[in-house]
């Protein structure tokens, strides 16, 4: 990080990956989201960065990367952070406005559950191969088979159920999902996400002839971010 553009956009180097969903040739600024398929608070940034796509859909391409918050060799099971997690619920319902479902309560206090975030990932990189378009609803889709229904993002019937929903063949998807090039995809975007220096999920990050910026890192409501995607986009 070598100086400050302007209030809020700071600029990265030495990066060299372009946006996974669109043709870069179209020289628009691209704006990245950063986020990991376990993040709570994720879930809650989810429609917001819907809201920013299709706002700022002619004038910027958007792509979603997950960061690789958990890997399996941390997994360990939910009820270790249950606590934690049920102590913050109550103010991201109230900051973000998404609803925990009482099937994720249950799970956090059931305690016995143990996800990491690869199979959620591969699962994007699986649906960003086959369709691509509209990846971040997908990504919110699946966060939502979690937070909302209890659903396991281990389990490939949560994602035969999600691949039914977007109108893709769920035997297919499911093979994509265990493709070798789909891991190795997952594991370019958590090297990507590592290169960039972000280890707090959610963020936004924003690239313009070739250098990187940081628009967000936390949850941000669409009216703050607005104000810095319009100053990034001028």
């Amino acid at each position: 990080m070598k100086r400050l553009v302007f209030p809020f956009l700071l600029l990265f180097t030495t990066l060299n990956i372009s946006a996974m969903d669109n043709d870069s040739s179209n020289n628009k600024p691209e704006i990245l989201y950063i986020f990991d398929p376990l993040c709570g608070w994720c879930y809650g940034f989810g429609p917001v960065v819907s809201r920013m796509e299709k706002a700022y859909a002619t004038k910027a391409n958007f792509t979603i990367i997950s960061g690789g918050m958990v890997r399996a060799e941390r997994a360990e099971p939910i009820g270790k952070m249950a606590d934690y997690i049920l102590s913050a619920i109550p103010r991201l319902e109230q900051l973000t406005g998404v609803k925990m479902g009482e099937a994720y309560i249950k799970l956090l206090k059931e305690g016995t559950s143990v996800f990491s975030s690869e199979k959620p990932t591969q699962a994007l990189e699986a649906y960003r191969k086959i369709k691509k378009q509209n990846t971040i609803d997908f990504a919110h889709s699946m966060q939502k088979k979690l937070f909302f229904e209890g659903k396991s993002l281990e389990a490939d019937s949560t994602y035969s159920e999600l691949a039914t929903e977007y109108g893709i063949d769920p035997v297919q998807y499911i093979l994509t999902l265990n493709e070798i090039a789909t891991r190795s995809a997952m594991l370019d975007g958590f090297k990507f996400v590592s290169q960039l220096g972000v280890s707090g999920f959610p963020a936004v990050i924003g690239k313009k002839n070739d250098q990187y910026y940081l628009l967000a890192n936390g949850y941000t409501s669409f009216d703050q971010i607005s104000k810095t995607l319009d100053a990034f986009l001028k």
